[in-house]
Order: C-alpha cells, then sequence, then structure tokens
C-alpha cells in the first residue's frame, strides 16, 4: 500500500529498506524467536545428560511438533484468509507463523554448527535474497518454474518472505 509510488525495476529498494528499518518489531521477534529456540535446546540436552526420563529422539520430536503445529495454525489462518479473499493463491503467503515455523524446521539441523556458519550462512541467504527477488519479481503469477518459485519464496511480497527472515533467526541462534 506504502509503495505505490515505486516502479518495478527500484522494488529491491522498498524491499531492502523494508527489511531494515520497516519491520523492526518482527526483525527483533525472530531474532529472540532465534535465541530462544537455541536455549530451549541447549537446556534439554543438558537434561539429557543428568536425566533417564528424556532422549535425544524426544527433544528433536518435542522440536519438530511444536515447528509443524506452528505451520499448520499458519496453514489454517491462510486458508481463512483465502476463503474470504477468495484467491486460492494466498493459501500459501508468508505470515508469522509459517516463518517462525519454517525457520524452526530449517534451523534444526543446523543447531550444532559452529556459530561462525551459522553467521555466514545467514549473510549469504540475505545477499541471496537482495538478488534473487528482484529477478523473480517479474515471474509473478506466471506458471513456469520461476512463478512457482516467487509464489513459494515471495507471496504477497508486501510480507515477511522466508530467505531473509530465516536468515533474522538463524543470526539469532548463535546468541542463544
Amino acid at each position: 500500500m506504502l509503495d505505490w509510488w515505486i516502479i518495478n525495476p527500484d522494488r529491491w529498494l522498498v524491499f531492502y529498506l523494508l527489511s531494515i528499518f520497516g519491520s523492526v518489531g518482527f526483525t527483533g521477534f525472530l531474532f529472540v524467536s532465534g535465541i530462544s529456540a537455541t536455549m530451549a535446546y541447549k537446556s534439554r540436552v543438558k537434561k539429557i545428560a543428568t536425566s533417564t526420563d528424556i532422549t535425544m529422539t524426544q527433544v528433536k520430536n518435542i522440536y519438530i511438533i511444536r515447528a509443524l503445529l506452528l505451520l499448520s495454525l499458519g496453514l489454517i489462518y491462510n486458508i481463512a484468509v483465502a476463503l474470504g479473499l477468495n484467491d486460492l493463491g494466498w493459501i500459501w503467503s508468508w505470515n508469522i507463523l509459517q516463518t517462525i515455523s519454517i525457520s524452526l524446521l530449517l534451523a534444526w539441523p543446523l543447531l550444532d554448527t559452529p556459530k561462525y556458519v551459522r553467521i555466514g550462512l545467514g549473510i549469504v541467504l540475505l545477499i541471496v535474497n537482495d538478488l534473487l527477488s528482484p529477478f523473480l519479481l517479474s515471474y509473478s503469477g506466471q506458471l513456469n518454474i520461476y512463478g512457482v518459485l516467487f509464489q513459494i519464496l515471495y507471496h504477497p511480497i508486501e510480507s515477511f518472505t522466508i530467505l531473509s527472515y530465516f536468515a533474522i533467526f538463524l543470526i539469532g541462534t548463535v546468541f542463544g
């Protein structure tokens, strides 16, 4: 709504500015979620060493079940929005619940990696997002592989897309 004045070739600037300044609250929330996920994981791993009541398999299952529960709540919300707007394209659109749940699922195998790997991967994802979004934007609404990638990664364009916000979540895991 606020970017009606920008032309499509320069839309990357709006995405970049919004991802840095426009959604400080959302970015901060995902950063803190990354910290929280790491702290919860570490505390459960410590509990494994001192207790026989919990195993690593149970820790993994709890983590994944929570992520899948958030994902299903996000999809239910999106289905309600899609039915309300009479546009099935909104079934897969990024909202806070989906972003956190997908970030949790993607971060699980990376929680035991060194901190410099997670920071490096986060920076690479931010750069890839800034390079990929203007390219895929021109394929919005098309039924080819690029259009499908745009739908998966950037729909709706004003929303909080996964590449940049997973990077923030991943960097948050370093501080947890």
